[in-house]
């Protein structure tokens, strides 16, 4: 086996080689996998190509100056018609009518982004993240919405920042950054109409390896009323049109004061593989993995009990005793006196995001034990 061949056999990417009219000459098994077609199908690539992104596939198969094409979101169709969301880059093989293609699966990570989007859009919260690495920023809509740009003709950019923010401003924030792995800030900003507004900004960073990271959380327009009804829901405020909204695609519980769970929809009940009967009056130790330390729930409590929303990744097991990720929202609600009364927390669940970013780390290490093997660095 080569080494090129060596590569592709644990790669978790979708590769595949295309001639310059877009038929696929050679696939690797993650490809086949995924669509369930081979080389020898003579299936042109552009027919697995939804029609949004074809005509660019297309224009750059004719034109013979471009090298690469880059699109971070392409939809693909499969011959039974499943749809998947892939990020899609195509370089043009020098001295060769053939092009190498490569595809990352993000098809779970677009859900995710959607069901933040239907939030966003409701709860006029905004989510965004940004990677050192590509020097990448991605926002939700609403966060466009709520700077009164348009996503269509601006690109985010973390070095915009100047733009919208003091520069003093600016700095606080980029040392908060630096120094903490959660951070929570709030901006001053000024529109184009002249009014001020006031931005909280909110999130974590994931650190990487050779010192980059991967910043991402949300953003409100804490200067609306309709932020702080979503925030500080009152004791004495009907909650049922709110959970009634999540319940359609999140996990949902509420607990009291101390942490017990009074409300589990139906989503949490069928995930647990516990009955509503068997978590109500139950705080969620009875969901614990064991994964986490003690620091980690302490650290949560803590910033609950100060009246702070918390979001972050947790393990839990079921019932059964399988394991099962989740990416989770809470939200304290408190009385008009500042007390705390119950607990509101929705989740979405990203197993197979964390076994893809689990496997993706055993592969970084196989294939750094293997150029080490090679002499190569």
């Amino acid at each position: 086996m080569t080494p090129i061949q060596h590569f592709l056999s644990f790669t978790n990417d979708l590769i595949c080689i295309l001639d310059e009219s877009g038929k696929i000459h050679d696939v690797n098994g993650n490809w086949k996998n995924l669509f369930g077609i081979g080389p020898k199908q003579g299936i042109s690539f552009l027919n697995l190509i939804h029609d949004e992104s074809k005509n660019k596939i297309w224009s750059f198969f004719k034109n013979p100056e471009s090298l690469e094409l880059h699109l971070t979101e392409c939809r693909f169709i499969d011959l039974n018609g499943q749809n998947y969301w892939l990020n899609l880059k195509i370089r043009r093989i020098q001295d060769k009518n053939h092009y190498w293609c490569t595809l990352k699966d993000i098809t779970q990570r677009k859900h995710i982004f959607s069901i933040l989007d239907q939030i966003s859009d409701n709860y006029n919260l905004g989510h965004w993240e940004y990677d050192s690495v590509r020097k990448n920023l991605k926002w939700s809509l609403k966060i466009f919405d709520i700077f009164g740009l348009d996503p269509m003709t601006y690109t985010p950019s973390a070095e915009d920042m100047n733009k919208f923010f003091s520069q003093s401003d600016v700095k606080q924030f980029k040392e908060l950054v630096r120094t903490q792995n959660e951070f929570d800030f709030t901006f001053q900003y000024t529109n184009k109409s002249g009014s001020h507004r006031w931005i909280k900004l909110s999130g974590r960073k994931d650190s990487l390896s050779d010192k980059n990271f991967v910043l991402k959380g949300i953003l409100q327009d804490v200067t609306k009323e309709t932020i702080k009804e979503i925030t500080q829901l009152t004791s004495n405020i009907e909650l049922s049109s709110f959970e009634k909204g999540l319940d359609q695609f999140s996990i949902v519980a509420r607990t009291d004061a101390r942490g017990k769970i009074i409300h589990a929809n139906e989503a949490f009940c069928r995930i647990s593989k516990y009955s509503q009967q068997e978590l109500l009056g139950q705080d969620h130790r009875i969901l614990n993995s064991g994964h986490h330390p003690k620091s980690f729930f302490k650290e949560m409590w803590e910033c609950i009990q100060s009246g702070k929303n918390w979001r972050g990744e947790i393990k839990n097991k079921t019932k059964d005793g399988s394991y099962y990720w989740v990416d989770t929202i809470i939200i304290p609600i408190r009385d008009n006196e500042g007390v705390l009364q119950e607990i509101l927390s929705f989740r979405f669940e990203i197993t197979n995001f964390k076994l893809i970013q689990e496997q993706n780390e055993i592969l970084r290490k196989e294939l750094e034990l293997l150029k080490a093997e090679m002499g190569l660095t």
